[in-house]
This record gives structure tokens, sequence and C-alpha cells, in this order.
């Protein structure tokens, strides 16, 4: 059953961005267009020293727009914790995401709705490809998603901060990203998360993503990595430190 509009919490929308161009003003569009009432959430854009329009895009779709000058590059982490220090004293609840979704009209509704249960700390959604070929698809829906779905009911949440959320008080009750960790930023801090309350993996909050880094490295390679990365994380603490920018 739909929750009445009344009941919905306040959200902080909060993306990343850097150099992002060519993606970011259709990605706040679709949020713009969620089927969630506009007085109940904000767009925060956090700019990590862009050097093209994307400030420009920003603002000129609506968004507050926060400048990380005093963010390491690419420390993606770093950059969204800097949006949840801004975020509305109202927001009950603080969603994350990137410069290169997609958001179908009812993801913010969906996801959010896992914040019913009050013992709910934390929420993620699949990533499914925007621009993916057959194949593409066909191992996200088959292999990644299950995957993911499976490592959330084994309290090792290891899905994407592409489509992350956090209560707002256990957000900063963990002390929110790790500011250091340049991956694994995400699985970090569902970790502590879980240590306040559940973390639950929302299978039909979908957002679609651009497969432009997978075009660069390769299906094979993109779908090791972040596996091999993200289990090697949750057993021995160590994460990549290397993740170059693909623009």
């Amino acid at each position: 059953m739909k929750q009445p509009d009344s009941n919905l919490p306040f959200i902080s929308v909060i993306i990343p961005a850097y150099d992002e161009e060519k993606y970011l003003g259709a990605a706040i569009d679709s949020i713009l267009q969620q089927d969630y009432p506009r007085n109940k959430f904000e767009i925060i854009v956090v700019d990590n020293k862009s050097t093209d329009a994307t400030v420009k895009i920003a603002r000129a779709h609506g968004a507050k727009v926060v400048n990380a000058s005093k963010v390491p590059p690419f420390h993606v982490g770093a950059v969204r914790h800097e949006g949840a220090l801004v975020a509305s004293k109202r927001a009950g609840v603080l969603v994350f995401t990137d410069a290169d979704i997609q958001a179908p009209p009812a993801w913010l509704r969906t996801l959010v709705s896992a914040y019913g249960d009050a013992r709910v700390a934390g929420a993620q959604g699949p990533v499914l490809p925007s621009d993916g070929s057959f194949f593409h698809n066909l191992v996200s829906k088959m292999l990644f998603v299950p995957y993911l779905g499976v490592m959330a009911l084994l309290k090792h949440p290891s899905g994407p901060g592409s489509n992350f959320s956090a209560r707002r008080s256990a957000y900063f009750k963990v002390g929110g990203f790790n500011k250091n960790l340049v991956t694994c930023e995400d699985i970090d801090l569902a970790a502590r998360l879980l240590k306040e309350g559940k973390f639950v993996f929302v299978t039909r909050a979908q957002v679609m993503v651009s497969m432009r880094r997978v075009k660069k490295w390769g299906t094979i390679k993109y779908f090791l990595f972040h596996v091999i990365n993200s289990i090697r994380y949750a057993l021995f603490g160590k994460a990549s430190e290397e993740y170059e920018p693909i623009r």
C-alpha cells in the first residue's frame, strides 16, 4: 500500500560530482520527476573541483551546490560526507547517489519505505545499466543483483554508494563516510550502520547507471574487481587505494 504523503520523511539527496556536465542534468531531472512530494526532498550537488559546466548545470536545475574545497580529489566518501554535513535539519533520511544515474519515478518512495521499520538504520537498492548491452543487462540482473541481496542477508551489505541511504541520526552517530577510503567507503559505512540497527536491500528500489567504467575496463574485470575488493574489505579491512576517474 502506498504510504500517505503526510507520513513521508524529508529526504536530502546527495550527489558527488567531478566534471559531470554530460550526465548531471539528466540525473537531476530524473530525481525531480519522482513520485515523491517536491516539498519533502532537496537535492545537494557536492562539486569536487570541476573544470566544466557541472556547477552551472546543477544550479540551473535547482540543486543546492556545495564546493568540496577541502576534500582530496576522487575520495568519493569524503565528498558525500560534505553533502551530509549541509543537509537540511529537517532530513530524516540521507540518500546518496551519483551524477550519472537515471532514477525511475518510484525510486525514492520505494527506497525510503524501508524506514517505516524503526529498526532500520540503512537501506540500499540495485544498480542496473542505463546504456548497457543485452549481456550487461543479463549479468547485472542474474549475477550482480542476487549477489548484493545475498550479501545483505549475510549481514555484509556490499551495494554501491550510487543507491545508498541512511537514517540521518544513525549516519552521524557512526561518524558517516570514512573520508580516507578511496574505495569500499559504502561497504564500510554499511557495516557500521549495522551496529545501530538493520541494513536492508530493497530489490525494487532500482536506479540505472552509466556503463562508462564497464566499457572502459571490460565486464569481467569490473565485476571481479568489485566482488574481490568488497570481500577483501569485509574479511581483512583492506580496500583498493586506486580507482581512476572515468569521464
